[in-house]
């Protein structure tokens, strides 16, 4: 990666599936499956994924296909998050908030990880699951201390190419929340970008960058998909921050 301090926090590869593709009974085993490698379970309602069609998202909350359970497992050092429900599987490479910037693993790593993950609840399940995929996914997560650049969010344009909403009175802003989508013809889908102010576990004011690249599969070479995936998300990194911005991160 070029910028070896860049502030990221979070990657995120997923399946999501035309139909429910996981039995409750499914789940259980699967569930079962990762209890050594993700010890730490939290059973909650399923993920709302989005879907772009024409210019308006959709959330797929059809309960007929996501079930009512998410399982989420982590590892014991919570780097790592698995994500399962009836119709869908995600994992996370996390940078908790008090780890320093420099410790990415790299995209190849983690996809690699994905794979494994894939493979070895195709072996429990005795089912091929790169068949019938409606969506695939994969979101980058950024989280940067703005105050180490600027002291009031009114200068944001001077970090990164995105302008503050225009001055109507002497009052500095406090928060900035946007979010934007993106027709992605390379993916066969679209790109959600949401940009907002947050407060980190240590209490420092960072920005949230999210960049989520969700698209229909081409062909059955899945790779080629994430490989195009990854470029575009480092493009749109490179094209997000100023050059003295991105310099500091070398």
């Amino acid at each position: 990666m070029a910028y070896k301090q860049a502030p990221l926090s979070e990657v995120i590869f997923g399946f999501t599936y035309k139909s429910r593709m996981f039995s409750d009974d499914e789940l259980f085993l699967m569930n079962n499956l990762f209890s050594k490698e993700f010890p730490i379970v939290e059973i909650v309602a399923p993920l709302i994924i989005e879907d772009l069609r024409n210019f308006q998202l959709f959330p797929i909350i059809n309960p007929t296909l996501t079930g009512t359970t998410l399982y989420r497992r982590r590892t014991s050092d919570r780097n790592w998050l698995l994500q399962m429900q009836g119709n869908a599987i995600y994992l996370n490479w996390i940078r908790q908030d008090s780890v320093p910037v420099g410790n990415y693993i790299g995209y190849n790593a983690i996809f690699d990880k994905f794979l494994k993950v894939i493979e070895n609840i195709e072996n429990l399940l005795h089912k091929s699951l790169k068949e019938n995929i409606y969506l695939l996914d994969l979101t980058y997560q950024d989280r940067i201390n703005w105050q180490t650049y600027k002291n009031d969010l009114n200068s944001v344009s001077e970090i990164m190419n995105i302008q503050a909403p225009p001055i109507v009175s002497d009052s500095i802003y406090n928060n900035i929340f946007s979010k934007y989508t993106q027709k992605k013809d390379s993916l066969n889908g679209f790109g959600i970008i949401n940009i907002n102010t947050a407060t980190s576990m240590t209490g420092n004011q960072v920005f949230r960058i999210e960049t989520i690249y969700r698209g229909h599969p081409l062909t059955s070479d899945i790779k080629t998909w994430f490989d195009t995936a990854h470029n575009e998300q480092t493009d749109f990194f490179t094209s997000l921050f100023k050059e003295n911005v991105l310099d500091s991160w070398r």
